[in-house]
């Protein structure tokens, strides 16, 4: 067991050096498979980020994805980028997560309705519409 644990944190050890090469080169088919091949997703968030960064983040939008996959990457991304809703939004559909979505979209219109207040008068101010922008 102390053996597989060793191998394991030497493979990403190794794996995050060589990730900068693979990133130069646009070589993010790799990426995409390396995170496939390999679910150690909290080591390797690094690589959701690169992925997103260099506008590569449609690699692993698809809906056959493995759940743990889908996990990892929608909990990265909700912490990583919380209010951009087109991210999450897009990236809930692409993975047919809808019912996510949809408690997704809840959370987010329950959020700006408290936000906004329940007052007309605040609602159509100026400070009302920056809330709702």
């Amino acid at each position: 067991h102390g053996c597989a644990q060793r191998s394991i944190v030497d493979l990403l050890r190794f794996l995050r050096s060589r990730v900068p090469a693979y990133v130069e080169h646009k070589r993010f088919v790799l990426l995409r498979r390396l995170l496939v091949a390999i679910p150690e997703y909290h080591s390797m968030e690094y690589m959701f980020n690169l992925l997103v960064t260099h506008k590569q983040i449609e690699l692993l939008l698809v809906p056959s994805a493995k759940p743990s996959l889908k996990a990892a990457l929608v909990a990265y991304l909700h912490r990583a980028f919380p209010r951009n809703l087109e991210l999450l939004v897009h990236a809930h559909q692409s993975l047919g997560l809808d019912s996510q979505l949809a408690d997704l979209l809840l959370q987010k219109a329950h959020k700006l309705t408290t936000a906004v207040g329940r007052s007309w008068e605040l609602i159509c101010s100026t400070q009302g519409e920056d809330k709702l922008l």
